[in-house]
């Protein structure tokens, strides 16, 4: 890792540099990649000799904290070991999901990470008597004493957390941060907790900065499940972090909007909340609001807009007849990442000028468009320039995809659509050249995928820019069609996109044809075919895929024989069932080596 983009003649004694890092690393792999890691930032040999002689190796090991792992904390920014600190107060061993860290990083791709019980130990070390795990073990004097001194405390969650297990708690003075951990064992099951919790305790946290409740829900126990928020929540002014997800919470309090500090606020799976407070235009300070999966939400309250600090807002509900409108998003400048527009109304987005362009919302790399069952078409340059992923599900009237998402979405890689039931065809030659995934999910209508003629409704200006298709999905590498009940072909011209690397179709019983023949899909590796009653046979050219690793056709009672020449002689694993017509297996199928 040391010399990733370096040029290894340039450091002058690279023989003695490599017989010291040896021997600062004892033989332990994370001490390498931490000490590689460190060495990788520094650009010359003076800053080296600096690391490899530091007195932070000769310090005294009583504390069993690896030298380099000193080191590496020492040479952090200061900010950066704030947060390596307060890392101290999870579990060896546990598994870190995103948007569940306490520090939400902006982006939403999805990733688990689990920290080395060594770089564990040194958070701890550094952390000292801050930070504090509550775990399932009796609390003794000598922790109680030291727990009092907390600002920053944990407990491992069981399946009924009573009163009895908060009493250490109620000795704290300055805690600034209440979570609790989910051991792997219970993170699917139901948790209950005591309303102490809510009416006693938390009103004593004044300096509390996080609080989570995550994922205490569902009891028959009165007194143990969470419905609302005692009104006291108001008067932590310096909370920055509330995470109330998958509780059974029904509604805000009014208060919780002179947090003028909260940051964030995590609302996902409140399935039984009916709506948001609707002074939280107040929260001037929100950075992310996520209110995904909570279905009983009509809308959004009004004056939402004055939220300029928003980065994050994982779903925006467009208010029918009250509350805020679609034309509030443009003041949503720093907004990235993610965002889902649901229940879209008619007249927001059919109008000839449209209310607002999401080409304003410049640093938003995935949208979602949702539940919308009257939009028909979408206006002109209406989604953002650099737009990675597309998701449109449930707009039953929509008959067309954006003309202009060619030119418009040169980085729009993952396209999406479910539930458009008045889609017929996609034109291939609107799609853009970038994209490498499209999935095709439960639409009712559609009788042709990819498209390679030009409506004569388009303008002449634009039909200009659809001629040369073959470019159109020159890089599509993943095609998924699933439960389209009058699908006939997936190619008007029946040629597949020749960078294809997965095909996967099931549930089309219309389908007839899936292209004519295999012409240069050199990279197609995997073949998946459930469920199409109508298909009779597989493309010609089946024997020179040469990267085909896997091939699945089931239940295809239609289907009478495999093209000439069966499968190709590569290494292959092939499943065929209930195919009740057919009336020989593949040629050469003998031929095949064992997976």
């Amino acid at each position: 890792r040391a010399f990733e983009k370096r040029d290894v003649g340039l450091h002058r004694h690279m023989g003695s540099i490599r017989k010291k890092v040896v021997q600062k690393c004892r033989g332990l792999p994370l001490a390498a990649e931490t000490l590689g890691g460190l060495l990788r930032c520094k650009q010359s040999d003076d800053e080296w000799d600096e690391i490899l002689n530091s007195k932070i190796w000769y310090l005294s090991e009583e504390s069993n904290i690896l030298p380099v792992l000193r080191l590496s904390y020492h040479n952090l920014p200061s900010h950066l070991k704030r947060c390596f600190a307060y890392c101290a107060i999870f579990p060896k061993d546990y598994e870190f999901e995103e948007m569940e860290s306490i520090f939400q990083p902006s982006s939403n791709n999805s990733f688990k990470f689990i920290m080395h019980d060594l770089v564990n130990d040194l958070a701890q070390w550094i952390s000292g008597e801050t930070s504090f795990r509550l775990e399932n073990e009796m609390v003794t004097d000598n922790k109680s004493r030291r727990f009092r001194r907390a600002r920053h405390s944990s407990y491992t969650c069981g399946f009924y957390d009573g009163k009895s297990k908060f009493e250490v708690f109620h000795e704290v003075e300055h805690l600034r941060t209440f979570l609790p951990v989910l051991s792997y064992e219970i993170r699917l099951l139901t948790r209950y907790i005591t309303d102490v919790v809510l009416s006693n305790l938390l009103p004593k946290f004044t300096k509390l900065r996080v609080l989570s409740l995550k994922k205490y829900y569902i009891t028959e126990l009165p007194q143990y499940y969470i419905t609302e928020l005692p009104h006291s929540i108001g008067d932590l002014k310096h909370l920055r972090y509330i995470n109330l997800s998958e509780t059974m919470i029904r509604c805000l309090p009014e208060s919780i909007c002179s947090l003028c500090n909260l940051q964030f606020l995590i609302l996902r799976g409140c399935y039984r909340l009916k709506k948001l407070p609707s002074n939280l235009r107040n929260l001037i300070n929100l950075r992310h609001l996520v209110v995904t999966y909570v279905d009983l939400i009509r809308e959004m309250p009004l004056g939402i807009k004055e939220l300029k600090c928003l980065q994050m807002l994982s779903n925006f509900i467009v208010g029918m007849v009250t509350g805020s409108r679609l034309k509030d998003l443009k003041d949503f400048k720093l907004l990235c990442g993610e965002l889902c527009i649901s229940r879209l109304d008619y007249n927001e987005i059919c109008l000839e000028k449209p209310p607002i362009r999401l080409q304003s919302l410049s640093s938003l790399q995935k949208l979602s468009i949702e539940d919308c069952p009257t939009l028909i078409s979408f206006p002109e340059s209406c989604f953002p320039s650099i737009l990675s992923e597309l998701k449109i599900r449930n707009c039953n009237a929509l008959t067309s995809l954006p003309v202009e998402m060619k030119h418009d979405n040169a980085c729009l890689k993952s396209l999406w659509v479910g539930g458009c039931h008045s889609l017929t065809y996609i034109i291939r030659g609107h799609l853009p050249s970038s994209l490498k995934i499209l999935q095709i999910r439960n639409c009712r209508k559609l009788q042709c995928l990819l498209h390679d003629e030009e409506e004569t409704s388009i303008p002449s200006s634009l039909m200009m820019h659809g001629k040369n298709n073959s470019t159109s999905t020159s890089l599509l590498q993943s095609l998924y069609v699933y439960n389209c009940p009058s699908l006939i072909c997936l190619s008007s011209k029946g040629q597949l996109p020749k960078a294809l690397q997965h095909l996967e179709i099931l549930d089309c019983p219309k389908l007839e044809s899936i292209a004519e023949r295999f012409h240069n899909n050199s990279s197609l590796g995997c073949i998946w075919i459930w469920k199409c009653e109508n298909l009779k046979s597989l493309p010609e050219g089946l024997p020179n895929l040469n990267s085909l690793h896997k091939i699945y056709v089931w239940d295809c009672p239609s289907l009478v024989s495999f093209p000439e020449g069966g499968l190709p002689n590569c290494s292959l694993s092939v499943t065929i069932g209930k195919c009740e017509k057919l009336k020989a297996l593949p040629s050469h199928l003998h031929c095949l080596f064992k997976n």
